[in-house]
């Protein structure tokens, strides 16, 4: 098994606008308080999430205490056209996905089809995994859905 996620959302914004709202104001809609790697037995609290602007960067979360705690890195950046990222959230690097977000041009809003792919490195949890991560990715962009309809691109 190595199928990909794929999940398609429109938004009543351009790409260049909708590729800003979902990478550089990420923190204020991604679902921290369930989607993080902060522990929170140990009073760990998530606060933000940054992606860098181009290839080779990390993104990460960022913790109320300043600390950095790294999710995978920018392996592809073409502002408003494409996002490739590494997804290490779930194990080690062994244990690496992909997730790339491409957005393009529907009429006056902007298709972004999200694709999450490699989930064979998981091994024997590898349909596991992808079951999670498939439910996950649709409450994720339906929080993405409804920051959008209610925020205005920079």
């Amino acid at each position: 098994m190595d199928t990909d996620i794929h999940k398609t959302v429109f938004v009543p914004w351009m790409p260049q606008e909708a590729f800003h709202l979902f990478v550089n104001c990420i923190g204020e809609w991604w679902p921290l308080d369930t989607h993080s790697l902060a522990d929170k037995q140990k009073g760990e609290r998530a606060t933000n999430i940054v992606i860098e602007p181009h290839a080779g960067s990390p993104f990460y979360e960022v913790l109320a205490d300043g600390q950095h705690k790294k999710w995978g890195d920018v392996l592809r950046y073409k502002q408003g056209e494409d996002l490739l990222l590494s997804w290490r959230l779930c194990g080690p690097v062994a244990q690496e996905t992909e997730v790339e977000v491409i957005f393009s041009t529907a009429g006056a809003q902007t298709k972004i089809d999200l694709f999450h792919r490699h989930f064979k490195r998981f091994g024997e949890k590898a349909a596991e995994k992808q079951d999670c991560y498939d439910k996950g990715w649709d409450g994720v962009l339906a929080k993405f859905i409804s920051f959008s309809k209610t925020h205005l691109a920079a």
